[in-house]
């Protein structure tokens, strides 16, 4: 990595498919600097994952960085192991765990001689890179590893033309709610009940079958949309609702960052893992976790106010469009890459954005 005339080579490994035109953020890298290569394992399956890193049949020591991304603590655990594996014949191959985050159980049992040897593999990732900094505390403790290998980048996400859907079609004013990990759909579905409003719902077929939630003239209920007919919804609804169980994992942050890209007020739980994104009463309303008089009154107050709704729309595009896109994700992951090579220390929050955020909430 220190010949200057040679391309940084990084291999992508994504928990899911691939599809060729995918590029990720590498469009936002300079081509004559940087070499990417992408590699789909098209499973969600912990243990599929594991074997799947093993027989990709590409040689993980032939590049400078791997970057595990997808379920990403699942993969992570994954791509670690395969290098730990690898030993000397991959020490200089530098692994960034991309999007490290907790949507399955963790992999701590009641016997310390395997936590150790789990936390050991784990500690083979150089950098994990979180979307909230309460993660950094919560998944660094979870494992014992160095909190300074913990850094935060804000999901990032870029929005190109929204095609009409069924959503652009409805006539009754509606609010949504949308999601598969982590979703409080009952609170929703009480807070809208008696509202001259509709309500969207929609989530994964096999969420919806541990759910007693039930269509009703006010209600409708859809399963497996892609993301154009998410996207869609949002755009026509009146208010976008990301409602939580708990704040010790998924948050919503994609559909939050995509609702705030839009400039789409939102109504949201305001857990710990969203407070560096969504500041309440700026971009929008937050409420406590099954507060469904709060969503409620929420929902009352944003069409009875157009003009105050209008304002926080306003300041949540603004927020969006200076550090919740790809080309800012980018250049967070390009300044981590850098340090990683050079050997610098890495800042583990974005400065600029930490004198913004704090002029924001002061």
């Amino acid at each position: 990595m220190d010949d200057h005339s040679k391309k940084i080579k990084i291999l992508v490994i994504a928990s899911g498919r691939v599809d060729p035109d995918w590029t990720w953020l590498s469009k936002y890298f300079d081509k004559e600097k940087y070499e990417w290569e992408f590699c789909g394992l098209d499973t969600e399956k912990t243990t599929k994952m594991v074997s799947r890193v093993f027989q990709t049949g590409k040689d993980l020591s032939q590049y400078d960085f791997v970057i595990s991304l997808g379920i990403g603590y699942c993969i992570s655990f994954a791509v670690a192991l395969r290098l730990k594996i690898l030993g000397r014949k991959a020490k200089d191959v530098k692994h960034i765990s991309y999007s490290f985050v907790q949507t399955r159980r963790l992999f701590i049992t009641k016997f310390t001689f395997l936590n150790s040897i789990i936390n050991g593999i784990f500690d083979r990732s150089d950098v994990f890179i979180v979307h909230s900094l309460i993660e950094r505390k919560i998944l660094s403790n979870a494992h014992g590893l160095d909190m300074r290998k913990f850094i935060f980048s804000h999901w990032g996400y870029d929005i190109s033309t929204i095609s009409p859907t069924r959503f652009s079609k409805r006539t009754r004013p509606y609010v949504c709610c949308i999601g598969r990990v982590n979703r409080d759909f009952k609170t929703f579905v009480k807070a809208i009940e008696g509202l001259d409003v509709d309500g969207v719902l929609i989530t994964a077929s096999y969420k919806l079958a541990t759910l007693d939630v039930q269509e009703t003239a006010q209600l409708k209920i859809y399963t497996d949309l892609d993301m154009a007919s998410c996207l869609d919804c949002i755009q026509n609804s009146e208010v976008n609702i990301i409602l939580v169980n708990h704040g010790n994992s998924g948050a919503g942050h994609i559909t939050l960052v995509v609702s705030m890209l839009m400039g789409k007020v939102q109504i949201i739980t305001g857990v710990e893992t969203i407070k560096e994104y969504f500041i309440d009463g700026i971009h929008g309303y937050n409420v406590s976790i099954a507060d469904e008089v709060g969503v409620r009154n929420a929902i009352i107050d944003i069409l009875d106010d157009p003009e105050n709704t209008k304002i926080k729309e306003r300041a949540a595009r603004s927020y969006a469009d200076q550090w919740l896109t790809e080309k800012r994700a980018a250049k967070r992951l390009e300044y981590v890459m850098q340090c990683l090579m050079r050997g610098n220390d890495i800042e583990p929050v974005d400065q600029r954005w930490q004198s913004d955020y704090i002029k924001l909430t002061e």
